[in-house]
């Protein structure tokens, strides 16, 4: 038994020898090139652009009762900004206003998930009208005849759950 395992390992390992041999002929027949990294420093009158910006719409956009209307605002809000930091930074050459976009989409994801934040321990709910876990009510049931009805209130609309 021990035997048939050694020379199971063994098998084993002689073809994933023979993989690596052959993942090391693709990389030198391609020879990809690493990329460089490059680290930006945060301009902090940039964020204040982009957050002066999202001030006021990002609220109305992401806090929309339809999915439908809350990403087609969102997107417009997306593209606004865009169209905003082309305006502001016109001087700039494209590939450096390309660069200030790609941040800003950072910037804006990084607004939403604070707002949203924000919003839920404030008490002002989440985003597409949910509830928060504090705002569900559950009841429990039990009749004399045995039967136990758990009812689950969420905004006044009670919903049956029988076991």
């Amino acid at each position: 038994m021990k035997e048939d395992v050694l020379e199971a390992i063994q098998k084993g390992m002689e073809e994933l020898k023979k993989n690596i041999q052959f993942q090391k002929e693709i990389i030198a027949q391609v020879n990809p090139k690493k990329l460089a990294l490059v680290l930006t420093e945060s301009d902090s009158e940039f964020e204040a652009n982009v957050k002066e910006f999202l001030k006021d719409k990002l609220e109305n956009a992401i806090y929309e009762k339809t999915k439908l209307l809350r990403e087609e605002k969102t997107a417009l809000v997306k593209e606004g900004l865009a169209n905003f930091l082309k305006e502001k930074y016109k001087e700039l050459p494209e590939s450096a206003k390309n660069e200030r976009i790609k941040a800003a989409d950072h910037l804006f994801d990084k607004e939403i998930d604070e707002l949203v934040h924000k919003n839920i321990i404030w008490a002002k709910g989440r985003t597409a009208g949910r509830l928060t876990s504090s705002e569900k009510f559950r009841l429990k049931l039990t009749f004399l005849n045995g039967y136990t009805v758990r009812l689950c209130l969420n905004a006044a609309i009670p919903r049956p759950f029988r076991r």
